[in-house]
């Protein structure tokens, strides 16, 4: 690219193909296996290929961000839902691999939502994980792990990092 000053003194660009403009080859971050363990790692791949999705249901739009940019990161699609109404209405209409589900939230509060997506036969099996600052809440924790918790993670304590490391566990498990 070239930039050539006009007497105005304004600015025109213009790209000028001085020959090919190569990159580099493309090298992929999965080891190269051979031998009878080849038919089975291309089966992992392309089952994995397909990211499983997310719902985050979080109020708190810097803190979705921050964990949903963390989440992506580690290869999963993310949606989040900013009210508990919201939320159960995305789980419901599509559901997904996992919900991150605060308990404080606007509109429907988070153990309701837990309750109606265990009521319903398409949530009912939904994996959630609290992601709360509302550790304990009196006793309330014991309630949502009845409900059928998968754990309950504290915000304040929590990064992105161990959050992915947390998700994916989770999904491992599935």
């Amino acid at each position: 690219m070239s930039i050539r000053f006009n007497r105005e003194h304004r600015v025109k660009s213009e790209v000028e193909q001085l020959g090919r403009f190569v990159f580099p080859p493309f090298r992929s971050h999965i080891e190269k296996v051979t031998g009878r363990d080849a038919s089975v790692a291309s089966q992992d791949l392309v089952r994995d290929q397909r990211p499983k999705r997310l719902l985050f249901i979080e109020d708190d739009r810097f803190i979705a961000d921050m964990y949903r940019l963390g989440l992506e990161a580690g290869g999963w699609a993310v949606d989040v839902a900013h009210d508990g109404e919201s939320g159960l209405s995305q789980a419901l209409a599509d559901p997904p691999a996992l919900i991150l589900l605060d308990l404080l939230l606007p509109r429907m509060d988070g153990f309701e939502v837990l309750r109606r997506l265990r009521s319903n036969a398409s949530t009912q099996d939904i994996p959630v994980l609290v992601v709360s600052n509302a550790s304990g809440l009196g006793g309330r924790e014991e309630e949502a792990r009845k409900m059928g918790i998968v754990d309950w993670m504290v915000k304040a304590n929590t990064t992105p990092a161990t959050l992915a490391s947390r998700v994916g566990r989770i999904l491992a498990a599935d």
